[in-house]
């Protein structure tokens, strides 16, 4: 079985690198390599000596364009047998859906979040753009083979298709995987990640800084936040992040909408107990895992952070990490693709 991976629209290893998520995204596909030939498609040049193929765009070529044209390309290059065309999101599912075409494959879709969602909170052009985006989503989930949802919340809204699909989260490296189960004392009193804007909760952030210290806030401050109480770092590694994580004791995500939140499941691979904002995509995940606190405004947050609660379960903990590892979940979706390649 050959798998060709295509990356989101304008995306690639390197670009990953600057938000040093790309050593993930490597475990991730070489663990996939175990089971298929695969291939990559990005939007740069990559040089990178994995078990894996990584076929670039080549410099100084129009993005948009070589989106279409690679099609001559890559059909070359997918060997006998069963293919399967994999992409990500709505961003690449176009190039997706006409190779499936051009080389009778099976297109296969990996959408953790919803893009048509995600954009309805990005003031009045978002919410403009919402049903033309929704659109265009069930269009593709329609046309595709299988669909790999991150979350329940995912699932149930594009359930009128009748796709075939499977629900895996987000898979996550051992290396977040909190070791020290009887040590909870921890440095930091909360830890945020993710990129500080409004859909993502910026603004409560904000106030929170205001009233709670001892945490520690780490992703690109865009809406230029102005912390005096706590740490900020807007930088750091894939990599090192699960360092800070096993020394925080809570985990705080305030976003307005989330599809798989990757963030939130790597800070309870590290152990820490989440507060989430209380939407679809976190109820999803408080209800797998069986603990943690679902939260809708200021009041709720600082009563939290200001308890010295300790509803941490080592044996959930367990089950939920044996459940959502990298290797389990590459061997669910595995599983998977064989039965879409079986029913043809």
């Amino acid at each position: 079985m050959h798998i060709v991976e295509i990356f989101l629209y304008k995306s690639s290893f390197n670009r990953l690198g600057v938000f040093g998520s790309d050593s993930r995204e490597i475990e991730y596909y070489n663990e996939y390599s175990k089971y298929s030939d695969v291939s990559i498609i990005d939007y740069d040049t990559s040089d990178l000596e994995e078990k894996f193929e990584v076929i670039s765009k080549p410099i100084n070529f129009d993005n948009f364009k070589w989106s279409i044209d690679k099609n001559n390309i890559v059909s070359d290059k997918l060997k006998k047998g069963v293919n399967i065309i994999r992409t990500k999101q709505l961003f690449g599912s176009w190039l997706g859906l006409i190779l499936s075409k051009k080389t009778n494959s099976k297109l296969v879709i990996r959408m953790g979040y919803s893009y048509a969602q995600s954009k309805y909170y990005e003031g009045v052009l978002g919410k403009l753009l919402f049903i033309p985006l929704r659109f265009l989503e069930l269009y593709i989930v329609k046309k595709s083979d299988g669909i790999i949802y991150g979350s329940e919340y995912l699932q149930d809204i594009f359930k009128k298709t009748n796709t075939k699909s499977i629900i895996t989260r987000n898979p996550i490296s051992d290396s977040f995987v909190f070791q020290n189960k009887n040590k909870r004392k921890r440095k930091y009193k909360f830890i945020v990640v993710g990129r500080l804007i409004k859909s993502k909760g910026s603004d409560l952030i904000q106030q929170i800084d205001k009233v709670i210290s001892s945490g520690i806030i780490i992703g690109k401050n865009i809406d230029n936040l102005v912390i005096r109480n706590n740490i900020l770092i807007e930088h750091v590694k894939n990599s090192e992040i699960c360092n800070y994580l096993s020394q925080s004791q809570y985990y705080l995500s305030l976003s307005r909408t989330e599809g798989s939140p990757k963030a939130a499941l790597e800070a309870i691979f590290s152990g820490c107990i989440p507060i989430l904002s209380d939407i679809p995509a976190h109820r999803d995940l408080i209800n797998d895992l069986g603990y943690g606190y679902l939260i809708n405004n200021k009041k709720d947050i600082v009563s939290r952070l200001s308890s010295n609660d300790n509803i941490y379960c080592p044996i959930k903990h367990s089950v939920f990490t044996e459940k959502w590892n990298m290797k389990s979940v590459v061997k669910q979706e595995i599983k998977f693709i064989k039965d879409i390649c079986a029913e043809y």
